[in-house]
């Protein structure tokens, strides 16, 4: 449905607010939700990251010179980075309220978790895809230079170290998860109760990458039947609102393939996916036991790679 909602959106509106995106971003997705939601009219213009294409248009730069996305320009001023966006929205006052009104403690409590969620879950979540997966029975296993391992011993410690570590990233997402769940309401279905909020928009873009990428790539657990998590899951995709951002499974599988099936390599030889530049960031900061060698070079490569940081997708 993302397709038809970006088409829909596509001539500029009397809000003079103007949506600069990518609709396979999940940080862009957040915003596109939450207008969703609100109702505000908007004009979406879809951007393509960074190297893909490095064109951005004028009246994005005017507002916006590093040309970073998701970003949102109203009137003559711009702001960027996906939270600084959803407090901007909340702040206009503009249609459904995402933070609970007159409570100052729970609204606290959801800004709480929303750190909770960009310091903990996605940092976990991206270190999970960005590793190679464990390499099924009989194959070589690939190291974390993409080259093939050689030697049946070899192998076989290779194999054996990539699965533990690999539990062990499983783990460490399934544990952030399960405190995030368990600081929502108790019988929900969203994180405050029956209404769809800040928290869940937050979250919402990759629930919906857990089970077509993570799942699929590799082995995620599908919430069991009976759960409040599975509760919550449910919820978000059966949300219209949500729903119109989504973009058919196939999708998604187009751009997650090539680090979904591999993991990402120094060589940077597989397809990026959009917020790659994101992704190897937190995953060079937070380590998760993946070690320093391979891992800690990823801030010193996105050096190389970008030395400017223009244009990138952002958080």
């Amino acid at each position: 449905m993302a397709f038809f909602t970006a088409r829909s959106h596509a001539a500029p509106v009397p809000t003079k607010i103007t949506f600069f995106a990518n609709s396979f971003c999940p940080f862009a997705q957040r915003i596109w939700i939450a207008l969703e939601i609100k109702g505000v009219p908007y004009q979406m213009v879809e951007i393509m990251p960074t190297p893909v294409d490095s064109y951005r248009p004028p009246e994005m730069l005017e507002v916006n010179p590093e040309g970073n996305i998701p970003c949102i320009r109203h009137g003559n001023w711009g702001v960027w980075e996906s939270g600084v966006v959803l407090e901007y929205l909340e702040d206009l006052a503009m249609g459904h309220s995402l933070l609970p009104l007159g409570n100052p403690q729970l609204r606290a409590h959801c800004r709480l978790w929303t750190d909770h969620i960009n310091r903990k879950i996605l940092p976990s979540f991206y270190s999970l895809l960005l590793t190679p997966p464990p390499s099924p029975s009989g194959e070589q296993p690939m190291g974390l230079d993409g080259m093939q391992v050689d030697g049946d011993a070899h192998a076989q410690a290779t194999n054996a170290a990539s699965a533990a570590q690999h539990s062990m990233l499983v783990a460490t997402l399934q544990k952030n998860i399960t405190s995030l769940v368990n600081a929502s309401h108790a019988t929900g279905p969203f994180f405050l109760g029956n209404e769809i909020g800040f928290v869940d928009v937050v979250f919402a873009p990759w629930i919906i990458r857990l089970s077509r990428v993570l799942s699929y790539y590799r082995n995620f657990p599908r919430p069991e039947v009976g759960t409040r998590w599975r509760q919550w899951v449910d919820a978000i995709e059966a949300d219209d609102r949500v729903r119109r951002t989504v973009s058919d499974e196939n999708s998604y599988h187009g751009v997650y393939r090539g680090v979904g099936e591999d993991g990402w390599c120094a060589k940077d030889v597989h397809k990026p996916i959009v917020e790659i530049q994101y992704a190897r960031k937190v995953v060079a900061q937070e380590g998760f036991g993946l070690g320093g060698d391979v891992w800690g070079r990823l801030s010193e490569e996105e050096a190389v790679h970008n030395p400017d940081g223009v244009g990138q997708t952002l958080s």
